[in-house]
């Protein structure tokens, strides 16, 4: 989960282990630049911004290639966005096959 100026204010289990980075280390981050710089690209960061201009709930879904150091996955990433309480909920999950 980011604020609206991308800070990570949750980290769940799956994305630690997916990571492999520590709770402690990722919250209060930048999600862009600090955990994930591969999405720091229009496809992602462009769609994170753009739902950020709504004034009223909204959700987008597309998949994804998170670059690990352990290799390249691809996910679907569903990305919602909660104005009212400034919160945007990023999800992951893996595509398998």
């Amino acid at each position: 989960m980011l604020d609206h100026e991308a800070l990570v204010v949750k980290y769940n289990k799956m994305e630690e282990s997916w990571s492999r980075l520590d709770r402690k280390d990722v919250i209060g981050k930048n999600f862009f630049l600090d955990i994930a710089p591969c999405t720091q690209v229009h496809e992602f960061f462009g769609r994170y911004q753009q739902l950020l201009t709504s004034d009223v709930a909204a959700l987008v879904q597309f998949d994804f290639v998170y670059m690990f150091n352990r290799g390249p996955v691809h996910v679907n990433i569903s990305m919602s966005w909660n104005p009212e309480m400034g919160l945007a909920t990023v999800l992951a999950r893996e595509i398998v096959g």
